[in-house]
């Protein structure tokens, strides 16, 4: 019977080797280190150019090398799935206007995202006032500016454990009532929940490295921040001027 024994490193990690089950997730870790997505790289993918394209049944185009939602070429659609494989949504992808600028005409009311999704663009589905709910990926890392602006009926939302950034604005005057911040979260830019007059209650599972300014301005509804333990004058600090009170420690 063959007998295996030894040590590997990875990014300064020792793993000791004693059979192939062994092998197996050290090589599942490794496949992890080396095809990690870099925040630009993401960003590049939301503003390609891209010359060829395949449009789906709903009139939804998709392109690029890996596959990036590109558009919404005609605006009454009302649920939608998007591809499978697709790892990004572009800038404006779902914001439809009229020639004269005006507001967004798109009548999607859900959206359902693939594992495969990493990144909303900027302002993908901005001032969407008929979008109410969203499935989101689970890989999800990053929300971009504006990226689900002014969505008034967007009351509940889900955000997945693998979210890193969310961006500025990027649910300003939504109609989220309550809203739970992943542990994974490392950046919450400005005015990200800004306006949400429905907003009761936000609860930070973990302390972000960055939260920007504002982020609650307009937030007239909010009675409670549920933070963790011993984070109270960290949060408080970020948060001025709101009432200190608003803060209870979980």
């Amino acid at each position: 019977m063959n007998q295996i024994s030894g040590y590997l490193e990875l990014n300064d990690s020792i793993y000791k080797i004693s059979s192939y089950k062994d092998i197996q997730a050290f090589l599942l870790k490794l496949d992890k280190s080396t095809c990690a997505i870099s925040e630009e790289e993401l960003d590049k993918l939301c503003s390609l150019t891209i010359e060829k394209w395949q449009i789906d049944d709903c009139n939804v185009e998709y392109g690029g090398s890996p596959l990036v939602l590109h558009q919404l070429t005609w605006w009454r659609i009302y649920n939608y799935r998007i591809k499978e494989g697709t790892i990004a949504i572009q800038n404006e992808a779902f914001y439809t206007r009229t020639r004269n600028g005006g507001p967004n005409i798109c009548s999607l009311n859900s959206i359902y995202m693939p594992n495969t999704i990493k990144i909303v663009g900027r302002s993908a589905f901005y001032a969407l006032s008929t979008l109410s709910h969203i499935k989101f990926s689970e890989n999800l890392i990053k929300i971009s500016d504006r990226a689900f602006g002014g969505c008034k009926l967007l009351s509940k939302v889900n955000l997945p454990e693998s979210v890193k950034i969310i961006e500025s604005h990027a649910f300003q005057a939504t109609g989220i009532e309550e809203i739970e911040i992943p542990s994974s979260v490392i950046r919450i830019g400005s005015g990200a929940f800004s306006y949400c007059e429905k907003l009761k209650i936000i609860i930070f599972n973990g302390q972000p490295q960055e939260i920007g300014s504002d982020i609650l301005n307009g937030c007239n509804s909010l009675e409670r921040i549920e933070i963790p333990v011993g984070s109270k004058e960290y949060f408080v600090d970020r948060f001025y001027p709101l009432d200190h009170d608003l803060f209870v420690e979980k």
